[in-house]
């Protein structure tokens, strides 16, 4: 590897590719510095192409090629499976303490978000996993559209200085875990700390606030388990007559 004239030049095919890509990607925030100057400030632009750099390189190597759009924060804190696939609009987001600039408290002090997806995953359209603790999706998991996945609440005491916007971040237990081929339905919420089974099926719009069995599906908010699958039986049982 070497320099000439401050650019970057390597023999390896890659380290070229990287130099390329680079370029045009610097070519392509100048044009829109030059056209979206007026509405947009330098930092929105910045960010705005750190973003779609980000949606390339998933795309690029989960195969998402139709993906219009997919929001990733903290790519290097991602772990996902490579027959896994996101739909269009998802936001993956990762975070770190530095990140707010609020102190986390509780059981969360001093950690970082990491995302963990296994094989044969879908994550669907407009989807949002917000980590700031881990986030963990077994194998065989069908994550329906507009699902919401949070591992932390922003602080709740009334008597504080700060409104709850900006009160201390907290986190309690370990993460979310979804089990191995669970289904969440569309507009599910899954709360922190929540662990769901294996093979367990969330009901759309429920929300999840405490853990769900694994051979269950729950429903409502919050969500209650009404069923539960019967292997002597082979078929699900009301859970009011389990």
């Amino acid at each position: 590897m070497f320099y000439i004239g401050g650019f970057m030049y390597c023999q390896d095919v890659g380290c070229v590719k990287y130099m390329l890509y680079s370029l045009v990607a610097e070519g392509k925030k100048l044009l829109y510095w030059a056209l979206y100057k007026k509405t947009l400030s330098r930092s929105e632009l910045v960010k705005k192409h750190i973003q779609e750099a980000f949606a390339r390189r998933i795309k690029k190597k989960y195969g998402l090629k139709r993906c219009k759009k997919l929001a990733v924060y903290h790519e290097d804190q991602i772990i996902m499976g490579e027959t896994s696939s996101i739909g269009e609009e998802a936001w993956i987001w990762c975070h770190e303490n530095c990140d707010t600039g609020i102190a986390l408290i509780g059981d969360g002090a001093n950690r970082a978000g990491k995302i963990v997806v296994g094989e044969n995953v879908y994550i669907g359209n407009n989807c949002h996993l917000d980590a700031y603790d881990t986030i963990r999706i077994g194998d065989d998991c069908t994550l329906a559209d507009d699902i919401l996945i949070m591992t932390s609440t922003h602080g709740k005491n009334p008597e504080h200085i700060l409104n709850y916007c900006f009160q201390p971040l907290e986190i309690k237990g370990e993460g979310v875990k979804i089990c191995d081929g669970c289904w969440i339905g569309s507009r599910a919420t899954i709360m922190p700390g929540v662990t769901i089974g294996t093979k367990s099926i969330i009901g759309t719009n429920s929300v999840v606030t405490k853990d769900i069995p694994s051979y269950c599906i729950a429903v409502g908010i919050p969500a209650k388990v009404i069923k539960r699958y019967s292997f002597e039986l082979h078929e699900w049982i009301n859970e009011e007559k389990g």
